[in-house]
């Protein structure tokens, strides 16, 4: 699949790959197997080291990126419409022919496990863990971060990472999109020069079980003398296709999803208690969330609870 949006204001071309497999098509045993594999993709090819494909994408202005969201993973180039053909060539390569070697793991590996050890520290991402737990359970894809956990991360061997990419990175489960000062017979032209001969064994979309939602309504990870609160109330929401998507992004800006918005107008502007709170929808492919977070002074805690609660009645 082919999207293709011109736009000629600037001679930039942006150049996206992307699949329809995320952290949703992790192993349950395996949290953060899609992240992984994304970070790898550009840390060397069977033509390329990583730093051969760092100093090329340096010299050509360009920009080149990978990663992995809940329900997708992708990799982006992006260049000067001059420089769009040898950019797309790179991410032709790390997409098609990434080698995972073993010294490149191993540096991710020590990276990803020091992310989540200062991850620990760190209060909000503390919660949004724990929200994400409560709200689907340790069976489901959607009850971890796309970072995974410290044991599934050590536990990761090359041949789960050459897997996870045999069996999702295929042109069935992809759509290229490509945004920028190119005509349309230039994208066709691009596309079959690029990705022409890609062939790859049809991919399953990832089949997610129902949420297993904790039966407690507080769940409180304590770190004595925090100075704030790390809140987050957490719900299960709706799914991207639903029919209601347009009225829930509006309803949202009113409520949480903006500076001016009666959450945070309550709550920092009046009342002082932070300095913002906010809420937001986030669409997935099955079972999304809605997500009323902020950092609040620790003494006013119950009451900044009590102002959302009257906020969320009020709407």
């Amino acid at each position: 699949t082919v999207i293709y949006h011109y736009n000629p204001a600037l001679p930039l071309v942006s150049v996206e790959l992307v699949f329809k497999s995320g952290s949703a098509a992790n192993p349950v045993d395996s949290p953060g197997l899609a992240s992984f594999t994304a970070q790898m993709l550009d840390e060397g090819t069977l033509s390329r080291s990583s730093m051969q494909i760092a100093d090329q994408v340096a010299q050509l202005g360009a920009s080149l990126s990978a990663g992995a969201s809940i329900d997708a993973s992708s990799a982006q180039v992006m260049s000067l419409k001059k420089n769009i053909d040898q950019a797309v060539d790179l991410l032709a390569d790390v997409v098609l022919n990434p080698s995972f070697p073993l010294d490149e793991i191993e540096r991710q590996r020590s990276s990803r496990l020091a992310e989540l050890r200062q991850q620990r520290e760190n209060a909000p991402a503390i919660a949004s863990r724990v929200a994400a737990a409560a709200l689907f359970g340790d069976k489901h894809a959607y009850g971890y971060l796309e970072l995974g956990t410290e044991s599934a991360n050590k536990a990761t061997q090359r041949d789960d990472l050459i897997a996870f990419w045999k069996k999702n990175y295929v042109p069935s489960n992809a759509a290229l999109v490509v945004s920028g000062a190119m005509t349309g017979d230039e994208v066709k032209a691009m596309a079959q020069a690029k990705f022409g001969q890609w062939q790859g064994a049809a991919s399953p979309i990832a089949s997610l079980g129902k949420p297993e939602t904790t039966a407690a309504r507080l769940v409180l990870v304590d770190q004595p003398d925090a100075p704030q609160t790390a809140l987050q109330l957490e719900a299960i929401g709706v799914e991207r296709k639903s029919l209601d998507y347009a009225a829930l992004q509006v309803l949202n800006g009113a409520f949480g999803g903006l500076f001016t918005s009666r959450l945070n107008t309550n709550l920092r502007e009046q009342k002082g208690y932070n300095y913002g709170v906010g809420s937001g929808f986030q669409f997935q492919r099955v079972s999304g969330t809605f997500t009323i977070s902020g950092s609040i002074r620790t003494d006013v805690t119950v009451p900044a609870l009590k102002d959302i609660f009257k906020e969320i009645k009020a709407i």
